[in-house]
Order: C-alpha cells, then structure tokens, then sequence
C-alpha cells in the first residue's frame, strides 16, 4: 500500500512537472512569437513612414538589424547583473551598490554609443531627411508600443494577481 502512494505521488509530481515546463515552453514560445509579430509591423511602419525604394530599404535594414542585435546583447548583458529590485538592494553593501551603478551607466553608455554608430552607419546609406524621419518615425512607434502595452495591462492584469480596477 505505502508503495502504491508513493508511486502514485511520483506519477503526480512527474505529470505536474512535465505541466509546468509545457506551460513554460508554451509562454516562451507565444512571447518569441509576438515579438517577431512586433518586429514584422514595425518594419512595414518604418518602410511605410520613411518611404523608402527598394534600394534604400536594400541598404538601410542590415545596418537596422545589426543595430538592433547590439541592442538586444546590450540589454541582456543589463539583465544580467542587475538584481532583482527593490528587494535584492537591502542585501548589498554600499560598494556593490555603487558597483551597479557605474555599470548601468556604462551600459547605457554602450546603448548611446551604439546609436550613435547607427546614425554614422545610416549616414552611409541614406539621407539626412531619411535619417530624420526613421528617428522621427522609430520615436513615433515605440512610443505607441508602449501605450498599447500600458492599456493592455490596464484592461488585462496578469492572472494570480489581484489589481484594483
């Protein structure tokens, strides 16, 4: 009997945590699929809104991706060692503290700097007025991004959590 309950409670705990990893594989998968959903409407605004030919879409979106790489290593290498805040703070010694915070700022210089290198890369390919107008229109959709992401949490709290409507 003490045998048949401890293989069952091993039968639970397996088909429990198989659940849970297919759930988790299954939210990862639906988060890298939106985001290539995002990036997909995001370049035809971008193309849309900065008119580009054919020859200057040709030449501008492997400078684009390549920069956009940089920035996504740049924000993962953030993520890194940045710890879990506000709580993981109270832990930390005033020198660690002031160790996070050089490297945050040297992270967002490292994102400014890579900036900077798009515009010089972009100023290879393209004319100052398109250049302008993919600041202007980049600008434009991150900012509705953002709000649409910030309506979608309003109307949407995350499940297993209770906010105030």
């Amino acid at each position: 009997m003490k045998h048949t309950i401890f293989i069952f409670k091993v039968l639970v705990f397996v088909m429990l945590s198989h659940t849970g990893a297919n759930a988790l594989a299954q939210r990862e998968n639906n988060k890298n699929a939106g985001r290539e959903q995002i990036e997909m409407i995001k370049t035809r605004f971008l193309t849309r809104q900065m008119q580009l030919t054919k020859e200057e879409a040709r030449l501008f979106w492997p400078v684009y991706d390549q920069y956009q790489k940089n920035l996504i290593q740049l924000r993962k290498d953030r993520d890194e060692w940045l710890p879990g805040m506000p709580g993981q703070m109270d832990t930390l010694t005033d020198d660690q503290i002031n160790k996070l915070i050089d490297a945050r700022l040297k992270n967002a210089e490292d994102i400014l700097n890579a900036r900077k290198k798009l515009v010089d890369d972009l100023r290879e390919v393209l004319s100052p007025h398109k250049i302008a107008l993919f600041l202007h229109s980049e600008r434009q959709f991150n900012q509705e991004l953002q709000n649409r992401v910030q309506q979608r949490r309003i109307e949407q709290p995350p499940s297993g959590r209770n906010f105030p409507r």
